[in-house]
């Protein structure tokens, strides 16, 4: 059964309908927050065992930020 979003409200503006101007903002300041730690912790994780698997001599914090850099990249380019 396929349904339509037509008729549904926005997460925003249901957010917005449950708990106001400033839980609105609160919830979303949230989402974005939590992802954005979710995808530094996944680039930290593969520069961890990309180090150990390959003996790399590029500090962790350093090759985390290229990877997420490289990651990042590869989302632009789906978007688009």
């Amino acid at each position: 059964m396929v349904t339509s979003a037509v008729g549904y409200s926005s997460y925003i503006s249901l957010a917005c309908g449950v708990f106001g101007q400033a839980g609105s903002w609160l919830v979303t300041f949230n989402l974005i927050w939590i992802f954005n730690l979710f995808y530094g912790l996944a680039a930290l994780f593969l520069a961890e065992s990309l180090k150990g698997l390959f003996h790399l001599i590029l500090p962790i914090e350093l090759l985390a930020v290229r990877i997420a850099i490289v990651m990042s990249s590869n989302i632009a380019f789906w978007i688009s």
